[in-house]
């Protein structure tokens, strides 16, 4: 409902809890600061190389004013906050060289893939699976094999909508009406996640 009535306010908010969730995947290696700085340069990176893309991506789901205005402050704000990142990248690799390599090469991802392969890559091959290993850590399964039991369950819930929605959207034309539904769904789906990670982990520190 904020999405329909208020996308002007909804973006903001949902890029910021973005940019705090995404660095929140180095919460055991880095302090809260530079974990901010890391979320909210890989938010507001691709406006700089792929502005023009990332104002067509907001325009599905804002006016294109707000999707304009939004992109440049992005861009803006992403130089400083990536020469912020590179300096924390290059203390980190000091002591943690290996979380340093990791951080430079999600940047780098960053920088050089467009918007939506990006966050495509990063979120299901990196985000997506450090958070099982999280899971997995929180439940303390005795095996491999107790904590498949656990979850597969729940698995095909998620595989069944999927292919629903797979199946339904081969149907229906693909346009920039449905495109916006699609991102106003997935960011629908995506807050309660967020929330519910970022606060347990609020909690727990």
């Amino acid at each position: 409902m904020v999405w329909l009535a208020l996308p002007g306010l909804a973006l903001p908010l949902f890029l910021a809890m973005a940019a705090y969730h995404f660095g929140g995947d180095w919460d055991k290696e880095l302090e809260l600061l530079p974990r901010l700085v890391i979320g909210a340069a890989l938010i507001c990176g691709p406006a700089i190389p792929h502005r023009g893309e990332v104002v067509e991506i907001f325009s599905w789901i804002t006016p294109v004013a707000t999707a304009n205005k939004t992109a440049h402050l992005m861009a803006l704000a992403g130089v400083p906050l990536l020469q912020a990142a590179l300096v924390i990248t290059l203390v980190t690799a000091l002591a943690r060289p290996w979380v340093a390599i990791e951080i430079g090469a999600i940047l780098l991802l960053d920088l050089l893939t467009p918007a939506l392969c990006f966050f495509l890559v990063y979120f299901c091959g990196f985000n997506s699976v450090r958070h099982m290993f999280v899971v997995a850590d929180e439940l303390k399964p005795y095996s491999a094999v107790d904590f498949a039991c656990r979850s597969i369950p729940y698995a095909p819930l998620a595989v069944v909508g999927t292919l629903i929605l797979v199946g339904t959207l081969s149907f229906l034309e693909i346009s920039v009406e449905l495109l916006g539904v699609v991102f106003v769904v997935l960011a629908a789906l995506t807050a309660p996640h967020m929330i519910l990670v970022d606060f347990k982990k609020t909690s727990r520190d």
